[in-house]
């Protein structure tokens, strides 16, 4: 379904494909947004081996 079905269809071609552009950078910005967001979260990991302390 066109994200622009929904408007008055006497917009110009050049205008739809503007917007649907625009729309369409929108939704990679949110995705990057998202993405930089789970990337900040703390993560509980697990190391499967214990990591040695070197004594001096």
């Amino acid at each position: 379904m066109n994200q622009l079905s929904f408007l008055n269809t006497s917009i110009s071609k050049e205008a739809k494909r503007q917007a649907e552009k625009l729309m369409s950078r929108y939704k990679i910005l949110d995705a990057i947004i998202e993405s930089k967001k789970i990337n900040l979260e703390p993560r509980l990991t697990q190391n499967p081996e214990p990591s040695c302390v070197k004594g001096s």
